[in-house]
């Protein structure tokens, strides 16, 4: 059988360091096809910015747009990364069959931004999607609210293969039935107050008797002055870590901890679109979710851990978890064997493309 050439444009360079479900889903595609993949610097995040900066990046989406009319393979699939380098891939592969792997719903929601190039930005992604009708999304909630902003009419059909975020498994053996009186609690990924590490780190000063705290990842300047000011400090480990190791790390806690602000509905419809949340599954850690996205219902339906909606709640989740950690650990195994382990949609993914295969996965 004659392998398909398949071009990936993401917004990172491909080396270890790569976010790990970009790397993993190159990784396991290239089994099975020729890929080549393109690193496309902007992912559209660039109009809140000063004019200097603006002119900058779209220099370089310039040089990164002729780089593509450059290449001269013939591809039967081009799968851009997100709504930008989608847009750019549409212009530059006319005549092909350019597919929308949309990662982040962004820019335009995120920043209330409402100007003529937006619009004409959201005009171009319409008109392309709708021709194309091709798109890989994490589940329906994900993909209604991308055709509410893209203003696509209801009785629209696009073609979609629902994937949630998804790392590749990882052989463990659950060996914890009872965790120790102080549990290591991990938060990991960019810790920001976005990311309500700052209120993770506020409440474990007068609660240290609880859990030992851990901190591993990107740390902001701004939580890097708390920390700086706090007189019980977490551990930290700002050590850049391959993604294919990350799962050693996560294996060192006993809880995880998931913190999002939710600033638009990028970041309510959360739960099939998280990183974090697969990183902790696969190693069977249940986690404790401070948020008001639907990830805190997801967490509760699938008993894989709390959901919390205030900070002074974490004690009591943690207990709850502690009182009932082998239930909780086997489901978040469970969980992610059922959502997010790679092989669900690798090779699978290829039958939707040659449109022999319609999946229904990613209805909850």
């Amino acid at each position: 059988m004659t392998k398909q050439n398949i071009l990936v444009i993401g917004f990172q360079k491909y080396d270890r360091d790569m976010y790990p479900p970009l790397y993993c889903f190159i990784d396991q595609l290239s089994k099975y096809t020729n890929l080549d993949y393109y690193h496309f610097r902007e992912r559209g995040w660039f109009m809140n910015l000063n004019l200097l900066k603006i002119i900058r990046i779209l220099f370089g989406s310039i040089v990164d747009s002729i780089g593509l009319l450059l290449r001269k393979e013939n591809y039967q699939y081009i799968i851009a990364v997100d709504q930008y380098a989608y847009a750019i891939a549409c212009l530059v592969f006319r005549g092909k069959t350019v597919v929308l792997w949309s990662h982040d719903i962004y820019g335009y929601a995120k920043h209330s931004i409402d100007n003529s190039f937006m619009r004409s930005y959201r005009k171009i992604q319409k008109h392309f999607l709708t021709k194309n009708q091709k798109i890989v999304i994490q589940d329906g909630d994900r993909l209604d609210l991308l055709k509410r902003i893209l203003l696509i009419e209801d009785d629209v059909q696009l073609d979609v293969f629902f994937m949630p975020i998804f790392l590749n498994n990882v052989d463990i053996e659950l060996t914890r039935s009872r965790l120790p009186v102080k549990p290591i609690v991990l938060q990991c990924g960019g810790l920001s107050c976005e990311r309500l590490s700052d209120r993770l780190l506020r409440h474990y000063q007068n609660n240290y008797a609880h859990y030992t705290l851990f901190f591993h990842g990107f740390v902001t300047n701004e939580i890097m002055s708390l920390i700086n000011e706090s007189e019980m400090l977490p551990i930290i480990s700002n050590a850049r870590v391959p993604g294919d190791k990350v799962s050693q790390i996560i294996d060192k806690c006993d809880i995880g901890f998931i913190g999002y602000s939710q600033t638009d509905l990028n970041f309510y419809y959360i739960s099939r679109a998280s990183g974090q949340l697969v990183e902790f599954l696969r190693m069977g850690k249940p986690v404790i979710v401070l948020s008001e996205t639907n990830m805190n219902e997801f967490v509760e339906l699938h008993n894989i851990g709390i959901g919390i909606k205030d900070i002074g709640q974490l004690n009591d989740a943690i207990e709850t978890i502690k009182a009932n950690y082998a239930f909780y650990s086997a489901n978040c195994l469970d969980c992610f064997s059922k959502y997010y382990d790679g092989r669900l949609y690798i090779p699978k993914i290829l039958k939707w493309l040659d449109n022999t295969y319609f999946d229904e996965i990613g209805k909850l």
